[in-house]
């Protein structure tokens, strides 16, 4: 059903995503909002706060899901065509808004910057032992706004580390790490094979 969906969260979710055949030219596209907290429920739909079609209906309380082809239930005030009509519009916006971006200097502003950071762990100590493990050495790296940057080498070269760091979970020694005021940094924890969705 994802090929058909009629949710506009869901839609969000697929409009986002990346795969192999993804234009490298093209910003990331993210939800906005953040996450709903489960243990203080909004009275209304839960997706609202995070749904590009929301109105006030929406803010009441959830709607009912109600089939809306054989087999298949969505739970919006919005009817399906309707959904599909907002959503080919807004992808419009989005690739119009793409093309745009890329032809400007805004994208060049970093979102994340990171300047000679140095990170090192403690290990065995011992006449024939290091004290210490120097996970990261002098890693300069920039990330732009809807930019995309993938972190590759072998297991133990420092890539989690360096991801650690970027999203505040773990202290660096040396160099700096500068953050745009509007960037969240968190980590998604998934399956390596996962990562990407064929073409």
């Amino acid at each position: 059903m994802l090929g058909d969906a009629a949710h506009p969260y869901t839609l969000g979710l697929m409009r986002s995503r990346l795969s192999l055949d993804t234009d490298r030219g093209r910003p990331l596209v993210a939800l906005p909002g953040d996450v709903p907290n489960p243990t203080t429920p909004e009275p209304g739909c839960a997706f609202a706060p995070r749904c590009d079609f929301s109105e006030d209906a929406c803010l009441t309380r959830p709607p009912d899901a109600v089939e809306i082809d054989p087999g298949h239930r969505s739970a919006c005030v919005l009817p399906k065509p309707e959904v599909r009509r907002r959503e080919l519009d807004l992808v419009r916006t989005v690739s119009a808004a793409s093309v745009s971006l890329a032809k400007t200097d805004s994208a060049t502003s970093a979102v994340i910057e990171m300047r000679k950071v140095e990170k090192t762990f403690p290990i065995g100590s011992g006449l024939r032992h290091k004290d210490h493990l120097q996970a990261l050495r002098g890693i300069n790296l920039s990330v732009a706004p809807g930019e995309a940057v993938a972190i590759v080498g072998e297991s133990g070269s420092g890539k989690s580390t360096l991801l650690r760091v970027a999203a505040g979970l773990a202290k660096h020694e040396n160099g700096d790490l500068l953050m745009a005021e509007e960037a969240m940094p968190q980590m998604v924890f998934q399956d390596s094979g996962a990562s990407l969705t064929p073409g």
